[in-house]
């Protein structure tokens, strides 16, 4: 698995962009399921702790706060797999501009203002594909930055952190983690309205 971070250049052919992209569209696929369905249960425990009384009550806003813990988790992975397709994007989209170019360069602004490339073509289908795969343009924005790449000129209003997508930045929630919460927490502690519904 390919780690898109800052040391990653848009003309190494040793990606396979095309097998990254698809690999990272089933996860994203799959953590988006994973979402829906902890989602239904946070939701579940705090219908379920609505109607109950003590000690079933706490015992139903320790499971939301657990559930919501997941959440959290998944909605990171969820973040860093739309980073790393960003990623494949821009470089599949800058080595299609090369290929218009009759000679080789790394210098990608020497491909863009070159007379016979003509970019608008590439430029619409990266913003379908940004459009297509609801990825954040300021995501996109600091992917080019990184890359050094800037196909659309898009405003970056604030800076975004990218970290390597890796086995050790993505890990699944231990319940066992759940003993750290506390045990008393009332059912009206958990926030409904939370953006991650």
């Amino acid at each position: 698995m390919v780690e898109f971070n800052n040391n990653i250049h848009w003309h190494n052919t040793e990606i396979d962009i095309k097998a990254e992209k698809h690999r990272i569209l089933n996860e994203r696929d799959a953590i988006e399921k994973k979402i829906d369905k902890i989602n239904d249960e946070f939701r579940a425990e705090l219908e379920k702790g609505a109607e109950s009384d003590e000690p079933a009550r706490t015992r139903h806003a320790h499971q939301a706060k657990v559930q919501k813990q997941k959440l959290e988790i998944k909605e990171q992975h969820l973040e860093q797999l739309n980073t790393a397709l960003a990623f494949c994007l821009v470089i599949s989209h800058a080595r299609e501009l090369s290929n218009l170019l009759d000679k080789d360069t790394t210098d990608f602004d020497e491909i863009m203002n070159d007379p016979t490339v003509d970019p608008a073509p590439v430029q619409q289908s990266l913003r379908d594909s940004i459009e297509q795969y609801e990825l954040d343009k300021t995501t996109v924005a600091t992917v080019q930055n990184k890359l050094d790449v800037h196909i659309l000129d898009i405003e970056q209003k604030q800076a975004v952190d990218i970290e390597p997508i890796s086995d050790n930045t993505v890990t699944n929630f231990d319940p066992e983690e759940a003993e750290d919460l506390d045990p008393d927490v009332d059912i009206g502690d958990i926030d409904t309205d939370s953006e991650l519904l």
